[in-house]
């Protein structure tokens, strides 16, 4: 089946983020005050960090982890593509009154537009998972040039080897956006190796004999698998399409790409936070 008038788009994960501010942007400001899971992955930030003269956050988002790490460095700057994500990340600093840190849009193709060595810490909090593997590699160099000689890794990431198991390699489901606007039918396609999850996103339109199908299916969830594909709509029911290709990681292959930058001291955890199993990594340039 092809579809005509329509082109299937590449959609990077920033570009995602972007779009969706509002869903990223519910932290409060205080550590004491978040769930669990969160306040582990900021505590585990702070004791990794902590002390360090000047640190770079790498996909900060709206901010966070960096604002809670604030208070106990010189200094936070907070790099991210979506320049709404930094737009709410400045509002939260000034709400935060937090002072000594900063957020600047870019890091889009892997690049860093910083000196050699102008920071001794950095940290990645579920970045690297959403970007393509060259531009993995590209960032996690860039992060190593930018670091002081001794300077400080920490990463987070989920840990694939654990997401595989949960889930199928390959599926179809129905789904609304976050936004619960749009009627998407959504392929999944998850590799084992290499490492990667493919999504491809078809916007269909609800009111088509097919979009009513589909929202039968749905009911009142956000998500449920089916065994419609899009081989089984028209055309005139696809308003849109597009895809994101990402690569993923387990503790091997996260440390064998931290190790790939030239970063010794390389130490890798998979402890269960948020109802999955996530990467900590620690490494020393």
């Amino acid at each position: 089946m092809t579809y005509p008038n329509i082109v299937l788009r590449k959609q990077h994960g920033w570009e995602f983020c972007n779009e969706n501010v509002s869903i990223w942007n519910g932290h409060p400001d205080s550590i004491q005050a978040l769930e669990k899971g969160n306040r582990r992955v900021a505590k585990w930030f702070i004791s990794v960090l902590k002390g360090c003269r000047r640190v770079i956050d790498i996909g900060c988002g709206a901010g966070f982890p960096g604002l809670y790490l604030a208070p106990h460095v010189d200094k936070v700057v907070g790099v991210d593509a979506a320049p709404n994500m930094i737009h709410a990340a400045r509002e939260n600093a000034k709400r935060m009154n937090i002072r000594n840190i900063q957020f600047e849009v870019g890091g889009a193709d892997g690049s860093l537009e910083f000196p050699d060595g102008y920071f001794d810490g950095a940290l990645l909090c579920g970045v690297l998972e959403n970007m393509e593997v060259e531009i993995a590699h590209r960032m996690i160099s860039e992060v190593w040039r930018v670091l002081s000689s001794g300077g400080r890794l920490a990463v987070i990431d989920q840990d694939w080897q654990n997401e595989t198991k949960n889930k199928p390699q390959d599926e179809w489901l129905i789904c609304l956006t976050l936004r619960r606007r749009d009627l998407l039918l959504q392929h999944v396609q998850r590799n084992v190796s290499p490492h990667y999850e493919r999504y491809t996103e078809y916007r269909v339109n609800s009111t088509s004999v097919s979009g009513r199908q589909l929202k039968s299916e749905l009911g009142d969830k956000r998500r449920v698998p089916t065994t419609i594909t899009v081989e089984r709509l028209k055309p005139d029911d696809i308003i849109d399409a597009w895809y994101e290709k990402t690569v993923q990681f387990d503790s091997q292959t996260l440390k064998d790409l931290a190790a790939s930058a030239s970063f010794h001291d390389i130490k890798v955890q998979s402890l269960p936070v948020w109802s999955q199993y996530i990467l900590f990594l620690t490494a020393i340039k």
